[in-house]
């Protein structure tokens, strides 16, 4: 593979922890973009986003590799929700490769939002509006 699946997640992370706008929204400014390890009944910083690995495997066609990651975005009302998403939807788009970046990503695409409320049932410390945006790396083999 041309690029080690941790280093995909770290340039995602990068990118997304350098975005101002989405940053502004998290709490804890770039703290607020964090590793799936992060747990919810711990109680989370919100708004936040947690990064997870991949939906599926790296998929190669020719010389490029798509992978799908999930983003969970957490936050304490629909309201604060819709906004990261929105942040989360620019700062994917708005994405330009960098040499600082541990890889050279081509492309960073948002795909679809699905709602994750009601999987979280039982957390009684707080409300909680949770959603997963799924975003597609695509990269050129090196």
């Amino acid at each position: 593979m041309s690029a080690r699946r941790g280093d995909v997640i770290r340039t995602l992370h990068s990118i997304l922890a350098a975005y101002a706008p989405l940053t502004d929204l998290l709490d804890g400014g770039s703290a607020g973009v964090l590793g799936s390890t992060a747990s919810v009944e711990d109680g989370l910083p919100l708004p936040c986003l947690v990064l997870g690995m991949g939906v599926a495997a790296p998929a190669q066609q020719g010389d490029e590799w798509t992978w799908d990651i999930a983003v969970d975005a957490f936050a304490a009302d629909v309201f604060d929700l819709a906004d990261v998403l929105d942040e989360l939807e620019d700062a994917c788009l708005e994405y330009r490769s960098s040499a600082s970046h541990p890889i050279l990503l081509a492309q960073l695409l948002p795909g679809n939002a699905d709602d994750l409320g009601d999987a979280l049932p039982g957390l009684g410390y707080r409300t909680l509006a949770a959603a997963r945006l799924t975003v597609t790396a695509r990269w050129v083999a090196q």
